[in-house]
């Protein structure tokens, strides 16, 4: 299993102090979200989940945050907060459509509180989650905290800090 997110290369300065997101929808997840009694908070950063042989790429549905995957730790699964089988805000839509309608929440995809959940559970859940990833959808996690180095796995990290460095490499040679 992979997990990514993503940011605009030229805000990669950004993960120094801590880069989150926020919702488009963000009244409406919010209220679907109290409809299950799970906690939301405006700011936190999204994860997407990918099998192993899934290529990471700028045609994932999470690239609307961002034109550069990074590729996180695993470690970072201890801090997860929040998961979907599949992109939250659409979830979140869909739902509240429906509750308005019919006053029923529908079942799935399941959005599920991790809060309280122990690492070994986390870890579990996030494999399954691997799972339902297709080009068309993509399970998603939150962490309530900003994505920072110290989050992202060495060889991307490596990569980028290469490439924001690599002044001759952006913008040419250095002509006088």
């Amino acid at each position: 299993m992979q997990l990514i997110s993503f940011i605009d290369f030229a805000e990669l300065d950004r993960l120094t102090d801590g880069y989150t997101m926020t919702d488009k929808l963000a009244s409406t997840v919010k209220a679907y979200l109290a409809l299950m009694k799970i906690e939301y908070l405006p700011r936190f950063a999204c994860i997407g989940i990918l099998p192993d042989n899934a290529e990471v790429s700028n045609t994932h549905p999470l690239h609307v945050y961002g034109d550069t995957p990074l590729v996180l730790r695993k470690s970072i699964i201890k801090d997860l907060r929040l998961s979907c089988e599949s992109d939250i805000q659409n979830t979140a839509k869909n739902a509240l459509s429906r509750w308005k309608q019919e006053r029923k929440l529908q079942p799935r995809p399941k959005v599920i509180d991790l809060r309280e959940e122990p690492l070994e559970a986390k870890l579990a859940h996030v494999e399954s989650l691997a799972s339902e990833w297709s080009n068309q959808n993509y399970p998603e996690c939150r962490i309530y905290r900003g994505l920072t180095w110290s989050d992202i796995d060495d060889r991307c990290a490596e990569k980028l800090k290469v490439k924001a460095f690599d002044i001759d490499g952006i913008l040419g040679p250095n002509r006088r």
